[in-house]
């Protein structure tokens, strides 16, 4: 995508205003070698603007006057950023990480994607990461499943929200993510990895909904998809989560792409309804509305 990110800040009166704004308070604009937009824009009770910036996604944060406080380039030689969360005066970011796969497969099918979080200060130093994606299990034609081979299932996470405890204290993160294979072809793979493939029922995607504690570790996962309407258990419609965020009760809604349209999920992240999973052993919410 061809272009320059910028982000820029208009008056309260011109917000309010019937009339289009003549121009902004300030501008800035990305000069590194960034192309594409400015993808997502958070703003703290200090007015500072952190911001997700073209199409390889690093991250900027501005102060109220649009200048740049710290700015990180190097998380897009691994990874691909899609959304964030402000905390501390720095950043939980969450995205995609690319893994080189040596094994059973050839050209652009050698990479394996998982589902990454990334902690950062308020300087935007690193502090810590976390990978996720891949797990075993699931309902109807994906009961009894182990983790997939890994040069065939992509895990993407495309949203993260705050959780809270019943006191409202943070004491976590909820991730909107879609887990699935995305084809299988003998033009990346060889023969061995396309039998795989062909018989794994991950090829159509689930939405993948991940709770964490404040270092990123995973309490627990479910993955979820909306049914077909002519009630057969072993056949469902593809699914992918793609936005989260946490009501004023503490739930968390999620909103997913699916392959008749979208959808929403509301859920408790930590509620006493639970029921158990086989992998981890860990209580679950019951609750999906």
């Amino acid at each position: 995508m061809d272009g320059t990110p910028f982000i820029g800040k208009i008056s309260a009166h011109d917000a309010n205003s019937n009339k289009a704004p003549v121009g902004f308070k300030w501008k800035y604009k990305d000069t590194d070698e960034y192309i594409g937009s400015a993808k997502m824009m958070r703003v703290d009770s200090e007015d500072n603007v952190y911001a997700i910036l073209g199409t390889d996604a690093n991250v900027v944060k501005l102060d109220k006057y649009g200048k740049v406080v710290a700015k990180s380039k190097e998380l897009a030689k691994t990874s691909q950023i899609t959304d964030l969360e402000l905390v501390d005066g720095g950043v939980v970011l969450v995205g995609l990480k690319f893994y080189p796969i040596t094994e059973d497969c050839h050209g652009d099918g050698c990479t394996s994607i998982l589902s990454h979080m990334i902690k950062l200060d308020s300087s935007f130093k690193f502090e810590w990461a976390e990978d996720h994606g891949n797990y075993k299990g699931g309902l109807n034609q994906f009961t009894g499943l182990e983790k997939g081979n890994a040069a065939l299932i992509n895990n993407e996470c495309w949203g993260i929200s705050k959780t809270f405890d019943k006191d409202s204290t943070h004491n976590g993160y909820a991730l909107a993510c879609g887990t699935g294979i995305e084809g299988c072809s003998l033009d990346n793979m060889d023969k061995h990895l396309y039998e795989i493939c062909t018989k794994d029922p991950r090829k159509t995607w689930r939405a993948l909904t991940i709770a964490t504690d404040l270092s990123g570790k995973r309490i627990w996962s479910r993955m979820d998809n909306h049914q077909n309407e002519s009630g057969d258990p072993n056949f469902a419609w593809n699914s992918a989560s793609e936005y989260i965020y946490t009501n004023s009760n503490g739930k968390s809604t999620m909103i997913t792409d699916e392959a008749m349209g979208f959808g929403f999920a509301t859920f408790d992240v930590y509620t006493n309804t639970t029921c158990k999973t086989e992998e981890t052993n860990v209580e679950i919410p019951e609750t999906f509305i």
